[in-house]
């Protein structure tokens, strides 16, 4: 894949290249870090917080560990009254605001994570959070 900037270094100065572009203010970070990568969603999951856990999974960069992501899409966009139908009264919130995945989905109906950790009645919040540290030691190769 071709990049749309300027090569590593184009810029000379540091501290004008980091003025012009950020992407240049975190180049010295490129590859520091080489192990895997988890990122824990839950029914609470909207909005930006969904954004960053769909582009990392998307992008390769990270496995999702939890439950399914509260959906919605990007949200709500524009203020409005929701749908209701004539007969039922049932009311519709529709989000008027969708972003497309890698796969061609999307995020309205929420998503469902690599290495699902669904909560147990009565299990306390650290025992939920052993067993997500177990998931993840399962999925991670073994060190060299």
């Amino acid at each position: 894949m071709r990049s749309r900037s300027l090569p590593k270094g184009a810029y000379g100065d540091g501290d004008v290249a980091s003025r012009l572009s950020w992407p240049v203010s975190i180049e010295r970070y490129i590859g520091t870090w080489t192990g895997p990568v988890y990122v824990l969603t839950d029914s609470q999951s909207f909005s930006a917080a969904e954004m960053f856990a769909t582009t990392m999974k998307d992008n390769g960069v990270a496995k999702t560990i939890g439950v399914r992501t509260g959906g919605d899409g990007c949200g709500f966009m524009a203020s409005g009254d929701p749908l209701v139908l004539t007969h039922s009264q049932l009311r519709f919130r529709i989000p008027n605001c969708m972003r497309l995945r890698a796969d061609g989905t999307d995020e309205v109906a929420g998503v469902a994570p690599d290495l699902p950790v669904i909560a147990v009645k009565g299990e306390s919040r650290r025992g939920r959070a052993a067993r997500a540290i177990a998931r993840i030691t399962q999925d991670t190769p073994p060190r060299r």
